[in-house]
């Protein structure tokens, strides 16, 4: 639950930059504090830093102030969280190694108090849990409580409370377990970087039939500005071998940055290559 009205813009600009073009990993927690400060809050703010920082998150907040929208949501008992199907796939978010001692795992955990009250999630934005205390829904859809999205080239995950710690309640190691693949998640536009040329990421590693897979290339040229080009290729190695070529288009919003998808129809290992335009790089 940071104070983002701390950051002068220029470093607001940099933590942008960072997240969008050297493929930064950024979690973040809502909170009571200062995202639900009621009177001069930085959610309020609509300077263009803050307008910057909202940008970031992967959820929409509430436009106007209001009591119930300006504070945490707290109950008097814990509620679990409710996992999407997204949620139940995306193995950075298991406790154990596989996908029923898992489940049986997160059952164990009573849940949490509270939650910061959003709009919803944003366009393109995955909803991975929500809050599933019944009488918090709105519009028929329970509150978002962790959500993630591509921002650029990096990633944002978004936390509805900082209460997780509670996870050391049933044991320990599932607190250090969720954190340390959580950072590994949406550290990895920094750890896989290929190249001073750019960088190929996808949402997940693994994925089940019928999936669809987010593809992003944050790709510079030989001068390591941002590549102008309308679309580039990627080459898709399939598991029976076969050679598929998809155009990543440019994302207009973010110079240098381009963005596809491909659903996922056979079972087996996908290897994806992308030839670096103006130089004999592949990523």
């Amino acid at each position: 639950d940071p104070n983002w009205k701390s950051l002068t813009q220029s470093q607001v600009d940099l933590l942008e930059q960072w997240v969008a073009e050297q493929g930064g990993g950024l979690i973040v927690a809502a909170g009571s504090v200062y995202a639900g400060e009621a009177i001069g809050g930085w959610v309020q703010d609509s300077s263009p830093a803050m307008t910057k920082i909202k940008a970031l998150y992967p959820v929409e907040f509430q436009r106007r102030f209001s009591l119930l929208e300006g504070e945490s949501y707290t109950s008097q008992e814990p509620w679990p969280l409710q996992f999407t199907r997204e949620g139940q796939e995306s193995e950075f978010l298991w406790l154990e190694d596989n996908a029923s001692d898992n489940q049986r795992a997160w059952q164990q955990f009573a849940g949490v108090y509270s939650y910061y009250p959003v709009r919803g999630p944003k366009a393109g934005a995955i909803v991975y849990a929500r809050f599933s205390d019944p009488r918090a829904g709105q519009g028929g859809e329970l509150p978002v409580y962790l959500a993630g999205q591509f921002y650029g080239s990096g990633r944002v995950f978004y936390l509805g409370s900082a209460e997780l710690w509670r996870l050391r309640q049933i044991d320990t190691a599932f607190f250090d377990r969720f954190y340390t693949k959580l950072i590994r998640q949406v550290t990895q536009g920094r750890l896989l970087r290929q190249s001073s040329r750019g960088m190929l990421t996808v949402d997940r590693d693994r994925y089940i039939l019928g999936n669809t897979v987010k593809i992003r290339a944050q790709l510079t040229n030989a001068q390591l500005d941002p590549l102008a080009a309308p679309e580039v290729p990627l080459q898709v190695f399939q598991p029976d071998g076969r050679l598929q070529t998809l155009s990543l288009p440019a994302d207009p919003s973010r110079p240098g940055l381009f963005g596809g998808q491909l659903t996922v129809l056979e079972e087996g290992g996908y290897r994806l290559e992308l030839p670096v335009p103006e130089s004999n790089e592949r990523l």
